[in-house]
């Protein structure tokens, strides 16, 4: 989600009432924090130049655990360099298995991100199987069938 708060609220509720939504909030990786988050023409993130504003982001297996989520059923990730850290937290957690298919984007312009992306590879395909992969645009994981 964009952080625009008044397109978040209004897109947030828009999808609520046309697709069967469990939850819809913004959460970080590892840690409660507050982030400035830029916005531009082209794009928004924590990288992006431009105006910004605070946005308040949440631990992630906290928040699953505070709001008793034991499924997630598609996981979309496109944080801007954060996927690494995030998904590299749900795999040491064990909570990845909550999720039963994975979308991500990883970014390369993150440190490291060539062996970082592989070692989560490795992560992912103990408990999930990659359906496809465009390298380095986008690819998916489902939930192995025996874990599901």
């Amino acid at each position: 989600m964009k952080p625009y708060v008044e397109w978040f609220v209004g897109g947030s509720a828009k999808a609520r009432a046309e697709l069967p939504c469990t939850l819809d909030v913004r959460f970080g990786p590892t840690r409660d924090e507050t982030l400035d988050m830029h916005h531009s023409a082209d794009g928004s993130g924590a990288f992006v130049q431009g105006e910004s504003e605070q946005v308040r982001i949440l631990e992630v297996t906290q928040f699953l655990q505070q709001h008793g989520i034991e499924r997630i059923d598609l996981l979309k990730v496109n944080i801007e360099g954060g996927e690494y850290e995030l998904l590299e937290h749900l795999i040491a957690t064990g909570d990845i298995r909550k999720v039963r298919k994975l979308q991500v984007q990883f970014h390369d312009f993150v440190p490291d991100a060539i062996p970082r992306r592989a070692r989560i590879l490795q992560g992912l395909a103990q408990t999930h199987a990659q359906h496809w992969n465009f390298h380095f645009v986008w690819e998916e994981w489902g939930l192995k069938p025996e874990l599901a």
